[in-house]
């Protein structure tokens, strides 16, 4: 998972660290706030990664607000239509916290939403409250939505036909709880977790994820933070 920062700012880095792995069966994601529009139409990335978009409202004007960018500057619903038309590996990534989606309707909303637009994937997480791994945390708590709340959308799931699958963990210090239906379409519920959990859990987990990060100077990290793990080599 290749993150950022917005890693699109680097594409040309981003290609090179794909094309470094081109041997392997690793599958490659990316995330992104969806700023760099013109992805849609960059035939490497469509057919060579795996896209994680952010976006944290359904309406497209409230979306580019929570970024802070002009409703022009990132990608509407039409071009997210556009996006999964080109690549059926889209995942409608949202941070929900107070203000935002911040109770159950509006979540299960979100989720119907992603699936009309045409996304198979949903990943739904909470503010970060510990940086990765347990680090101090720079978030404001008073943005956290309730604790309660993701459980009563997990029984929602659970309740209109969605299977349990393997947890997905990850060296960025999370584990995505995963529920599909039959039709293929999956909602993952994401939380952070300690050094300890981590490591407790990495070993039996079927799914493994490995976060890179690229700062807008090109730097690359293993964590999202940026404040260690820089990159010096990459070995196979």
């Amino acid at each position: 998972v290749i993150g950022g920062g917005e890693p699109t700012i680097r594409l040309d880095d981003v290609k090179l660290l794909r094309d470094t792995f081109r041997n392997t069966n690793i599958d490659f994601h990316m995330f992104t706030n969806g700023s760099n529009v013109s992805i849609i139409d960059d035939d490497y990335i469509m057919s060579k990664f795996k896209i994680n978009l952010s976006r944290h409202a359904i309406d497209d004007y409230e979306n580019a607000k929570i970024f802070g960018l002009a409703s022009d500057r990132i990608m509407s619903t039409l071009d997210i239509y556009k996006l999964n038309a080109r690549n059926r590996n889209v995942t409608l990534n949202a941070t929900c916290f107070k203000g935002g989606l911040d109770n159950f309707n509006k979540i299960i909303n979100y989720i119907y939403y992603a699936k009309e637009i045409g996304c198979k994937k949903v990943l739904i997480q909470d503010l970060q409250k510990s940086i990765s791994l347990g680090k101090n945390s720079t978030c404001d708590n008073e943005l956290c939505i309730d604790n309660n709340i993701f459980p009563e959308v997990i029984s929602y799931l659970i309740n209109n036909g969605f299977r349990v699958k393997s947890p997905i963990y990850a060296t960025g210090g999370y584990v995505s709880y995963v529920f599909m239906n039959k039709d293929g379409f999956s909602v993952s519920i994401q939380r952070y977790i300690s050094q300890k959990e981590l490591e407790d859990n990495w070993g039996t987990s079927i799914k493994k994820t490995f976060d890179l990060s690229i700062a807008p100077n090109g730097d690359l990290y293993e964590n999202w933070n940026q404040v260690s793990g820089f990159v010096k080599t990459l070995k196979k």
